[in-house]
């Protein structure tokens, strides 16, 4: 509360004009006003520090395939795509390692998915899980080896369809 609201509201009560149980509601309201206030600003700060990271993405997913380092290679292959996954996703001698680093992620992997079947994929931090899910969403092509999908490259596979 202001300080002359305060004088004022002190005034009035050594004058008997309001009791202290006035003057204490007074300041309630007010800390109750001052907090929903604070809360309102911290609220909008959040929103738009999230609207800045919408934005980024937004920009990752407006790049170029062609732009990035490693990412979804271009290389005039026939891109046709199984309508869905028959004999399943087989991983042939994959390796990759992300652009800039010498350290290899994944080494000569090789694996099958089979449809219907569960798989779960486990391993320590850096183990390469993530990086297993970013070559079959052809966030990156593999450095070395192929996966296919019913037997055709993924790399054949148009990602726009």
């Amino acid at each position: 509360m202001p300080p002359t609201v305060g004088f004022m509201a002190r005034t009035r009560a050594v004058g008997g004009h309001i009791s202290l149980g006035d003057i204490a509601m007074a300041f309630q309201a007010t800390e109750q006003g001052r907090s929903a206030l604070a809360q309102l600003f911290r609220r909008g700060g959040t929103f738009y520090e999230h609207l800045l990271f919408a934005k980024n993405l937004f920009d990752f997913l407006d790049l170029n395939p062609n732009s990035v380092e490693g990412a979804l290679a271009r290389d005039g292959r026939s891109g046709n795509a199984p309508p869905t996954v028959g004999e399943g996703i087989e991983f042939r001698g994959v390796g990759f390692r992300y652009p800039g680093s010498d350290r290899a992620v994944l080494a000569d992997l090789s694996s099958a998915l089979k449809p219907g079947k569960t798989v779960a994929v486990v391993g320590a931090n850096g183990a390469g899980k993530t990086t297993l899910v970013k070559l079959l969403a052809r966030l990156y092509d593999p450095a070395a080896g192929e996966i296919r999908v019913d037997g055709i490259d993924l790399r054949d596979i148009d990602p726009e369809k």
